[in-house]
């Protein structure tokens, strides 16, 4: 049995957001499509009618939808974290071969791994993914006490979670 413990925090919210985005999200190509429209018809813009503030401000905007700047889902993921009661509280997570216990001082759930459908990881996160669009848990890596204790969980998120991937 694994057992972590942690508080919450909206950074590693934001983080996890632009993950599952980055990573499962077809909008994440839409938006340099979108960025490479922008640019393409502000040289249009340019050739046509010439350098006005209205023809040059998309050299602007394509640079900043291709990085996903523009979108307001940061102002999204904050609200919903800071009205969550579940985030303010420090949560323990078990995680056994039969079941993943989640508890906090007002939540005791028990959670069978059949839930899950997907895995995500970076160099600061684990995301659980759920069979739901954009659902996901959020587990910190710094909430382990060591690498070996890290290799062990990804071991067996291995095993029960069927898709999983790096």
């Amino acid at each position: 049995m694994i057992t972590i413990e942690f508080d919450h925090r909206p950074d590693e919210h934001q983080r996890a957001r632009r993950l599952y985005y980055r990573k499962k999200s077809w909008f994440a190509h839409g938006d340099k499509v979108v960025a490479s429209f922008l640019l393409v018809g502000g040289v249009g813009l340019v050739s046509v009618i010439g350098l006005r503030w209205w023809t040059v401000i998309w050299f602007g905007l394509a640079p900043l939808e291709w990085f996903n700047v523009l979108s307001l889902e940061p102002l999204v993921v904050r609200y919903k974290f800071k009205r969550s009661a579940k985030f303010r509280d420090r949560s323990t997570l078990s995680f056994s071969e039969e079941c993943i216990h989640y508890k906090t001082p007002s939540i005791d759930s028990t959670l069978d791994w059949s839930l899950f459908v997907g895995f995500i990881e970076d160099d600061e996160l684990f995301l659980l993914l759920y069979a739901l669009p954009r659902a996901y848990a959020v587990i910190p890596k710094r909430a382990f006490r060591s690498d070996e204790a890290r290799v062990e969980f990804r071991e067996l998120v291995g095993k029960k979670v069927t898709q999983a991937s790096p």
